[in-house]
């Protein structure tokens, strides 16, 4: 299942995220999990590749007096977190998108352009549930291709008005429980969503979603189309962020 989004002009540190606000209607659905609860103690154990499944990690502060606080360190690219990916968390060669030199933007001060910067005010915007495993689950490895959307589009009666997929659609935000294949499929070729949505067409992704609960409730509604929301915390010069997308009915 996979969620599109409305777009903006290209070229800014934002990408495509558009600035339009639908109307807010009654119902929400969290599509978002937060990282998984028993790893917030786990010890630290670096490995090589392993920056991709390093967990949550918590530290209490004894403050001495009648107050209680917490360190959280985050990695934003986890790949069981719900997060957003910044456009400098990619680069093509050597320069992050729309051509900036690599070197330049990603420092070790932080990211001076394209960073979580550009989701500071958040994210509302039309979002299109596109459900592709309606009568089981995509097998393992799975390639979804373009002619799988347009099959899901046209069970669904939604006409996104464009010509094609993603790029000619113009859609400004990717969301889904279905992400590039680890290891990649075609290993000469830039990964479809992170090497080319991301780093190339400047399309800000939402990884690691959880779909499930918003697809039985589309279909209960018959409604596959909604508002919605995003809302990052406002800390800057990041490649990407925890969120907690909301679609609203």
């Amino acid at each position: 299942m996979v969620i599109l989004a409305c777009r903006t002009p290209a070229g800014s540190a934002s990408g495509r995220i558009s600035r339009k606000a639908p109307s807010p209607r009654r119902q929400a659905a969290d599509i978002g999990p937060t990282a998984p609860t028993e790893d917030r103690h786990t010890s630290l154990r670096w490995r090589p590749g392993g920056w991709r499944d390093l967990p949550v990690q918590q530290m209490m502060f004894h403050t001495g007096v009648s107050v209680a606080a917490d360190l959280m360190l985050v990695q934003n690219h986890r790949v069981k977190s719900t997060h957003i990916d910044a456009l400098a968390h990619w680069s093509s060669g050597d320069e992050v998108y729309p051509g900036r030199p690599r070197d330049q933007v990603v420092t070790a001060g932080g990211v001076t352009f394209a960073s979580t910067a550009a989701f500071a005010a958040g994210i509302v915007t039309r979002g299109v549930l596109l459900d592709l495993a309606v009568e089981e689950p995509l097998p393992s490895g799975y390639a979804v291709t373009s002619r799988d959307l347009e099959e899901a589009e046209e069970r669904q009666g939604i006409s996104l008005d464009a010509v094609r997929w993603m790029h000619h659609r113009e859609v400004s935000v990717y969301t889904g429980d279905r992400g590039d294949a680890f290891p990649p499929l075609d290993p000469d070729g830039p990964s479809p969503l992170h090497g080319v949505a991301l780093g190339r067409m400047a399309m800000p992704l939402i990884d690691a979603s959880q779909l499930d609960d918003l697809a039985a409730l589309c279909a209960e509604l018959e409604g596959y189309s909604f508002p919605l929301i995003v809302a990052p915390p406002r800390v800057h010069d990041m490649t990407g962020s925890p969120v907690d997308p909301v679609a609203v009915f």
